[in-house]
């Protein structure tokens, strides 16, 4: 049987105005950003881009840390009035570690 794409498309009528909407809404948040911060949009997201979680599991259990802070981070989380995030968290311990033999 020959493979055939089919275009399904279910929207609602409310769609287009609510996909406006959160549109709207991101844009007023970027501006809000960028007028507290004191920094363009661009550069507020390449720099907090470069911030990453890794997440470590193992016999143990699980362990999430994240990159170092740099000044310009900090900076922005300052003027943003938000607390960074903390350099380690989400640890759970495993009960009973695995059996490795």
């Amino acid at each position: 049987m020959p493979y055939v794409k089919t275009s399904v498309r279910t929207t609602r009528s409310g769609t287009p105005r609510y996909h406006v909407i959160l549109c709207w809404l991101a844009l007023l948040l970027m501006r809000v950003a960028e007028n507290t911060a004191g920094r363009p949009w661009a550069r507020i997201r390449d720099e907090l881009q470069r911030q990453h979680a890794v997440t470590w599991t193992g016999p143990a259990g699980t362990f999430r840390q994240v990159t170092d802070l740099t000044k310009p981070q900090r900076d922005i989380y300052t003027a943003l009035n938000i607390e960074p995030p903390r350099r380690s968290s989400l640890w759970t311990r495993r009960s009973q570690p695995p059996d490795l033999h």
